[in-house]
């Protein structure tokens, strides 16, 4: 998930990168499944409009959101300092569903047969992998929104996340330093996060037990009820926001929401949830 005013600083930036590269040359590229046939980058038109090419799966409507917000609010500042301009930036959006991976290519060809003069990739590791090779290919600058563990961004890429050793170190400090949490349990959406919690797990000096929900929520009510049979009572969640409310509830359900459990959630967009449901008197901070 993305936080909401990340992509507005983004897009600032890669409409600077994308006239800077505008004119340059770009190689010939072969459309994936059509043999001889050329794909030549259509040259944008001087219009003072520009396309943001945005390629997310299926069921990504997470960035979908942050895309449109950061749009709109670029739209915002621009119209603000120049009255003149009533739309700098618009969004050519397609939809790839996960299992249709291999025909990411070809979608984000037409793309750059459109003039484009950003991409905008998905979390989806495969998908995402056909964005950047044609971003590399014709040097298109690209937006990433994925956590960047494997330090692989290109000159023309931008990653709207921070990168993780830092997050790392930012929530060790806050949970040593500020909250003084010496007991905790750390739970994932997906194992594959952890990598983001390496700080922690070389430096906390309590103890720390790692559960990881998984996608499959019937199985969230068996986790919940083994951590709910545990002394811990601080929590530091590493789920996307849409997935806050069933744990809470989960949590409420198991007695888990007195004034003696801390919750924190590293979800930049959990401020989106409306959590009065759970803000009771004496109840969970």
């Amino acid at each position: 998930s993305l936080p909401m005013w990340l992509p507005q600083i983004a897009f600032v930036a890669l409409l600077a990168l994308a006239s800077a590269t505008e004119d340059s040359q770009f190689d010939d590229y072969t459309e994936p499944n059509e043999e001889d046939q050329p794909l030549v980058r259509t040259r944008r038109q001087a219009n003072g409009m520009f396309t943001i090419g945005a390629v997310l799966d299926s069921m990504d409507h997470g960035t979908e959101h942050a895309v449109k917000s950061g749009i709109q609010a670029v739209n915002f500042l621009a119209a603000k300092r120049d009255s003149s301009v009533q739309q700098l930036i618009k969004a050519d959006v397609i939809w790839i569903p996960k299992e249709k991976f291999f025909t990411a290519a070809d979608d984000v060809c037409k793309l750059v047969q459109k003039g484009v003069v950003a991409f905008i990739s998905p979390p989806d590791p495969l998908i995402r992998q056909s964005v950047r090779m044609v971003s590399k290919q014709f040097k298109i600058p690209l937006i990433e929104t994925h956590w960047n563990t494997d330090r692989s961004n290109s000159r023309n890429s931008i990653n709207i996340h921070p990168d993780h050793d830092a997050f790392g170190d930012a929530v060790f400090e806050y949970l040593s330093s500020y909250a003084k949490w010496n007991r905790m349990v750390l739970i994932l959406a997906e194992y594959g996060n952890i990598v983001k919690h390496t700080a922690l797990l070389n430096n906390f000096e309590g103890t720390l037990v790692i559960r990881t929900l998984g996608h499959d929520r019937t199985h969230w009510k068996a986790i919940v009820g083994e951590l709910a049979a545990t002394k811990v009572r601080n929590y530091l969640l590493d789920i996307p926001y849409w997935y806050a409310k069933d744990f809470l509830v989960l949590a409420y359900v198991h007695n888990m929401t007195g004034e003696q459990y801390n919750y924190v959630f590293t979800d930049w967009d959990i401020h989106l949830l409306d959590m009065a449901a759970f803000k009771i008197n004496d109840g969970a901070s």
